[in-house]
């Protein structure tokens, strides 16, 4: 899985945002329902498929992924926060 997530950070950041999306997407797909036990990197996958499509300026994509970051992160709070 992280192999999959530095391939996307380096296709990124050579603005190839359509194969970086493509990389976090299938490190998505390594994870499982549990959100609290990977709730950090999965926040973190969330959020960079978003600027991935920020950058892209498919803005309604980006802010369907940041509320899903938003949500796990949310999520991943203690009770009492």
């Amino acid at each position: 899985r992280k192999y999959l997530e530095q391939i996307g950070h380096t296709y990124f950041r050579q603005g190839r945002c359509i194969e970086a999306i493509q990389y976090f997407e299938q490190a998505l797909t390594l994870f499982d329902s549990d959100l609290n036990y990977a709730g950090d990197t999965l926040a973190s996958l969330y959020y960079n498929i978003g600027r991935a499509y920020n950058h892209m300026r498919e803005y309604n994509q980006a802010l369907t992924y940041y509320h899903k970051t938003l949500e796990v992160e949310t999520m991943a709070l203690p009770d009492d926060a």
